[in-house]
């Protein structure tokens, strides 16, 4: 069994054992690392510490950690049926819980520096709580009670590392990690990664009432690098792809560029409606089953029926979900090279065929361009840019030699501000309960 003891736990964190715990955690190197290690170490105190302040508690708690995610390859795929390649990052949500002994939920979020307060015992839907994370909470909750397991009353202190507007996932893995809060307290860890993500998803679809599909919630809950086949949406088929990027000499970086994603609603849908506009064409229901042979002869009437906009999106989707498949074997066969030029042809694909790098509403604002355009025009050998998630505003992806992210990550900070890169690192670990961790060191 492991331990929860607030007092043991908290002498664990001051000792060397623990550096180690979260280096694997996290997939740091002790030496070279150093400095993030101490920063967890100090985040994982601090969080204690808050979580006894706020609601004088010296018994029994528990260490949930949920990582956010990055899109590596299948831009726009999923909600088609597609395959997608994804992996958790070192950037968290992080909880301190313990249960109470009534249905009073109570979850204090460092980020909106707000307590969360509802019943466990009150889950009927409210059209007020829309867009909210009390909404999400209140749908986590029927969600895991829908599919017949318990709930119950608890305390929280959460915080996140995880930038807003990062295109890292931050909703998810906050999602991911109150459903795993609730799995631990009251399920004993029985709740599946696979159910986890759909109940995380279920709140997100119904009570915060965003449509998403399920990738973000799948790579936290399962962490590494992960093949995903969307094939049967309901049950995806998960493939673990086996790979270090660590150990090449890249380093993965996110560029936010600070452009809004209000306003942008119509923009995504659209894509989804004009490649199932194609689908319907042929009868399908998504892109998934068309016939790339089919789909060239019907050039011609498929543009008079759907339009162009919508031929080419399916002409990117088709090469697109082939590409998540080659990019998966060439890391396999340790081709890094071949990896990195289907990597820039997925991003000339979103540029040209699926068109989401900006809004022909506002074009005088392209902050993602000219994201793309620093890396290839200033840095072509050593940096490769791709747009990242869904686009037309947000954020890019790049892999960047190691000897140049200074220089570069300085060009976009005088462009975009101080903190709108990131370097990250893939983390093999979903979301966990830390104590476990604890146990096994």
């Amino acid at each position: 069994m492991y331990q929860t003891d607030i007092k043991w736990i908290t002498s664990y964190i001051n000792s060397k054992n623990f550096i180690i715990l979260i280096s694997n955690l996290y997939h740091l190197d002790i030496k070279s690392d150093a400095e993030k290690l101490k920063y967890q170490q100090q985040r994982y105190r601090k969080a204690i510490d808050r979580f006894s302040e706020l609601f004088d508690e010296k018994k029994d708690i528990f260490l949930i950690s949920s990582p956010g995610r990055t899109e590596i390859g299948g831009n726009h795929t999923d909600h088609n049926n597609g395959l997608v390649f994804s992996g958790a990052v070192d950037l968290d949500v992080l909880v301190v819980a313990s249960k109470r002994d009534d249905n009073i939920v109570n979850l204090y979020s460092e980020q909106f520096q707000k307590k969360f307060l509802l019943s466990a015992g009150d889950l009927n839907k409210r059209d007020d709580e829309a867009g909210t994370s009390t909404s999400l909470i209140r749908g986590i909750l029927k969600g895991i009670k829908n599919r017949d397991f318990r709930v119950g009353g608890f305390n929280a202190y959460l915080t996140s590392d995880i930038p807003e507007g990062s295109g890292l996932s931050s909703s998810a893995a906050f999602e991911v990690a109150v459903t795993e809060t609730l799995n631990q307290l009251y399920n004993n860890g029985k709740i599946n990664k696979t159910e986890i993500a759909k109940i995380s998803r279920y709140a997100e679809n119904v009570y915060f009432e965003k449509p998403c599909g399920l990738m973000d919630q799948l790579t936290s809950c399962y962490g590494g690098l992960l093949q995903i086949d969307f094939r049967d949406i309901d049950n995806p088929e998960i493939k673990r792809v086996n790979y270090d990027f660590s150990k090449i000499d890249y380093m993965l970086c996110v560029v936010n560029t600070g452009s809004s994603h209000s306003n942008l609603t119509d923009e995504y849908s659209s894509i989804k409606r004009d490649m199932e506009s194609v689908a319907n064409y042929f009868n399908l229901q998504s892109c998934r089953g068309i016939n790339y042979t089919d789909f060239i002869n019907k050039l011609p009437e498929l543009r008079k029926l759907c339009g162009d906009r919508a031929v080419l999106r399916v002409f990117h989707f088709l090469n697109e979900n082939r590409r998540v498949i080659e990019q998966v074997k060439a890391l396999e066969n340790e081709d890094f090279q071949y990896f990195i030029e289907l990597f820039q042809e997925s991003g000339n694909s979103s540029f040209k065929w699926l068109q989401n790098i900006y809004s022909c509403k506002d074009v005088e604002h392209q902050g993602i361009t000219i994201a793309l355009s620093i890396a290839e025009n200033i840095y072509p050998r050593s940096a490769f840019a791709r747009v990242h998630g869904g686009g037309f505003a947000g954020t890019i992806q790049i892999f960047v030699k190691k000897n140049a992210y200074r220089d570069l990550s300085n060009s976009y900070r005088s462009i975009f501000g101080e903190n709108s890169i990131y370097s990250i690192k893939i983390r093999n670990t979903g979301s966990i309960l830390v104590n476990s961790f604890l146990k096994s060191l």
